[in-house]
């Protein structure tokens, strides 16, 4: 019984110190965007490899269509046909172009690293 509960505190030490090491990257993009204090509206999308902020200009297109996080990996979603009917002729980045600022590239060094 002893062992477990070491290994359950080494874990929960693991995860907060992961936790830390993830936040204090969040905290240097939103930084490097300038966007320290959250004032201006952005998009999030973490995976176990990496972090993508992405500062919005505008929620939608055509005061229509939502802009999301999940937009930025290829997934649009439309309430009804008549929206899908609003939304850009052209291509899905047309669409992220027009509710984002001109790109600002950033990467910030691996958690392993």
């Amino acid at each position: 019984m002893f062992e477990k509960v070491v290994t359950s505190k080494l874990i929960d030490e693991i995860v907060r110190e992961r936790a830390e090491i993830l936040e204090r990257h969040y905290e240097e993009l939103l930084k490097h965007l300038g966007n320290e204090d959250r004032r201006m509206p952005y998009n999030l999308i973490i995976t176990r490899k990496w972090m993508f902020v992405v500062l919005r200009r505008k929620e939608r297109i055509k005061d229509s269509i939502k802009i999301n996080a999940l937009s930025f990996l290829g997934s649009f979603m439309v309430n009804s046909k008549e929206d899908l009917k609003l939304f850009p002729a052209k291509t899905p980045l047309d669409a992220l172009l027009d509710v984002t600022y001109p790109c600002l590239l950033y990467t910030s060094p691996s958690p392993r690293d």
